[in-house]
């Protein structure tokens, strides 16, 4: 067994000095095979390659930064529109309420008042007892007016004399009606310790979210002042109350702060390009997302289209360079070509004079080479000639040394 293991070791050492030795001797051969138009070619292709490439990959970086500034530029203008949207909601509302507020005190019903509310989506505006909770009277013209009266549980009416610390007409953040569904309270203090009470649906604003949808996944999200969502593409979101206030951009909106960042996205699980924005008055927040990966999808796009450009810049960089490596070599390969026939014997070999386009380095080159081996022939048919008049001498001087009978 060793010995099949050392065999099979030197067999292997073998194979690879055979193999090394056999690259040697391809690198050899292509050495000497390698011409000057070769080295033109590579040359010139390079040169024209580089800016080729630098370009190409510029154009796929800016192709990136672009499509984020674009996005950035896009969201932050959707989201601050949807802002002066739920702006003119908030105000609204609000003014809806007081003025219900007022027929109440007044007695009078303000024509087409109970048509606005209804259109601002209030379910019902009653009149509390501060004390008790109980609802002393509800406003007429909603369903709710019909109902027996009820008494506010002690830990909602704590809570809602807690938000009318605010002082004036105050609009809550997302509660639950009594009937489980989402919806905003509208609160302002009354005299003798009574509490105006209103409650407003949110169907509204989730018109409003599901009317920006762009891209694949882009959407917008609204949120109430301490993060939880108002309006999503997910309706489950929606029911539950879904908190949102622990991710970055709801903590900027919730300062009061407006922007671009990028995050990642809990919902959809990937990194996201989004804008936010606060309403001043309520801090409620509007956010734009977008997948990152549709940014990269676009900008690939774009790379594609450089890639095949850069492409056929290379391709048509390698055919103008190898036409060009071979309009410089011509001239120089029918130089060495008559240079070779010169070499053989043929002193008549000549050059052919390169055209008026051929560089004047190679037409000077041609005619300098031309020359000298004119000056080469008439040296050697001088040397000709002075070689015959030299055996003509020295034949005349054997005749004349023959015929005075001196042999040499």
């Amino acid at each position: 067994m060793a010995f099949g293991s050392k065999a099979r070791t030197v067999d292997l050492s073998r194979h690879r000095l055979f193999s090394a030795r056999s690259v040697g001797s391809r690198i050899t051969a292509l050495r000497q095979r390698l011409s000057m138009r070769h080295v033109l070619f590579v040359g010139f292709t390079a040169v024209a390659a580089l800016p080729v490439m630098t370009l190409a990959t510029w154009v796929e970086h800016r192709a990136v930064q672009q499509e984020i500034d674009a996005a950035r530029d896009k969201h932050l203008l959707v989201a601050n529109n949807l802002i002066v949207a739920v702006s003119r909601y908030v105000f609204d509302v609000k003014a809806g309420f007081d003025l219900g507020i007022a027929t109440f005190n007044s007695g009078e019903a303000a024509p087409g008042l109970r048509d606005m509310l209804r259109s601002l989506e209030f379910r019902h505006i009653c009149i509390l007892d501060g004390a008790t909770g109980e609802v002393q009277r509800y406003m007429a013209g909603f369903n709710e007016a019909s109902k027996p009266r009820i008494v506010l549980k002690p830990e909602l009416l704590a809570d809602l004399k807690e938000e009318l610390k605010k002082g004036g007409t105050v609009l809550t953040d997302l509660k639950f009606d009594p009937a489980g569904k989402p919806a905003f309270f509208l609160l302002r203090e009354l005299p003798e310790g009574r509490i105006a009470f209103g409650v407003v649906g949110t169907d509204y604003l989730i018109r409003l979210q599901r009317a920006i949808a762009f891209g694949a996944r882009g959407h917008a999200t609204i949120l109430d002042g301490k993060g939880k969502v108002i309006a999503h593409p997910f309706q489950k979101w929606i029911d539950t109350e879904f908190d949102l206030s622990k991710t970055p951009p709801a903590k900027a909106i919730m300062a009061g702060q407006t922007g671009v960042m990028q995050f990642f996205s809990p919902a959809f699980k990937a990194d996201m390009i989004t804008a936010y924005a606060a309403e001043p008055e309520t801090r409620w927040g509007i956010m734009v997302p977008q997948p990152m990966e549709e940014l990269y999808a676009q900008a690939d796009a774009v790379r594609k289209a450089a890639t095949a450009i850069a492409f056929i810049g290379l391709l048509a960089a390698a055919l103008v360079s190898w036409l060009l490596a071979k309009y410089i070599v011509r001239p120089l390969q029918a130089i060495s070509d008559a240079a070779g026939e010169v070499a053989r014997g043929n002193i008549a070999a000549r050059a052919p004079l390169p055209t008026a386009y051929v560089p004047r380095e190679l037409r000077d080159m041609a005619g300098s080479f031309n020359h000298m081996v004119d000056e080469l022939s008439r040296a050697n048919r001088e040397l000709a000639d002075a070689v015959d008049r030299a055996e003509g001498v020295v034949t005349r001087g054997r005749l004349l040394r023959f015929e005075r009978g001196l042999v040499i």
